[in-house]
């Protein structure tokens, strides 16, 4: 288990509107399950932002098969660096298994790089253009998915109210909050799916 509250500065920390997206995508192994406990509240906004990352994907793929090409092929390099520590990886948005199935979403632009080598010879093979439109198809590709993301009524808001615990899976649902004033202090984890799932398995035991 991973408790993040301390570890590290984050956006999460002030105020501001913090768009949706899926936490510690520069990890190689991302966790799947997140848990956000709200333990005081005193203010006026801060409502979080829900949104299920693999109805996206559906919709993208129904809508624009083309961009759905590009955001289930190409990886895109994620980066986190504080005091004690550094780390990188790559993650496509949306990847698939052999059978042409979603079996994660990934999303963070705080901590997306710019599109680096592979990412841009990634691109070229999975549109088949050539080097310059085939960086404009994907940043067009981006630019539609957060257009789906944004649509009116796509997103389910929510607010948490002290005592209240929301467990999500950080591998397929997109989360966010709106901007807030006053005072919020919130308690997080996350947990790896095998963890998680052991412990269920447990509990279910007694």
């Amino acid at each position: 288990m991973l408790a993040y509250l301390v570890l590290y500065s984050s956006v999460a920390y002030g105020t501001r509107c913090i768009p949706v997206h899926t936490d510690h995508c520069s990890l190689e192994d991302a966790p799947g399950v997140l848990g956000l406990h709200c333990i005081e509240y005193n203010g006026k906004g801060g409502e979080t932002m829900l949104l299920d990352g693999f109805w996206v994907a559906e919709h993208i793929r129904q809508m624009r098969p083309d961009y759905f090409t590009l955001l289930s092929n190409v990886s895109i390099p994620y980066h986190l660096s504080y005091k004690d520590g550094v780390y990188y990886a790559r993650k496509i948005v949306f990847p698939v298994n052999d059978k042409g199935e979603v079996v994660a979403a990934y999303l963070n632009h705080d901590d997306r790089k710019p599109l680096d080598e592979q990412s841009q010879l990634e691109i070229q093979t999975a549109s088949g253009c050539d080097p310059n439109e085939a960086v404009k198809m994907f940043y067009n590709a981006i630019r539609y998915l957060h257009h789906v993301i944004y649509a009116d009524q796509s997103v389910y808001n929510m607010t948490l109210a002290p005592g209240q615990l929301l467990v999500i899976h950080n591998r397929r649902l997109f989360h966010g909050r709106r901007e807030f004033s006053g005072y919020r202090k919130l308690c997080g984890a996350t947990l790896d799916n095998q963890e998680w799932g052991s412990k269920l398995t447990i509990l279910e035991r007694k």
